[in-house]
């Protein structure tokens, strides 16, 4: 008791979203072990601590499912989300719209 780093660090919860490959999941474990991962399409979502220095508080990176089918469900993670990270595969151009009007409704829902 007492001792320096004893207080249970704040954590801040980050959403990382994005269509369905667009490559949430390899960054997130890029992110968490600097290293290069194969993935396999999520279902449901990933959840990872990352550390981050003692005086700034540790992040929650939640990555969920972008499929067409998932994405309705994004808005249960919304709730006490200190950070979005929206993804996006630039190299898929043919998806950029899709994109694009995926952001616009998560941003202009009034739960983020």
């Amino acid at each position: 008791m007492g001792m320096y780093g004893s207080k249970p660090q704040k954590q801040a919860q980050v959403l990382m979203l994005g269509l369905d490959g667009s490559g949430k999941t390899t960054l997130l474990y890029k992110l968490k072990y600097n290293e290069s991962v194969v993935t396999v399409p999520t279902v449901g979502f990933n959840v990872e601590p990352l550390e981050t220095d003692r005086s700034s508080p540790g992040l929650t990176v939640w990555d969920v499912g972008g499929q067409r089918k998932m994405r309705p469900h994004w808005r249960h993670h919304y709730t006490d989300t200190a950070g979005l990270v929206f993804v996006v595969d630039s190299w898929d151009q043919k998806r950029l719209d899709e994109a694009r009007k995926e952001l616009h409704r998560v941003i202009k829902s009034e739960d983020i």
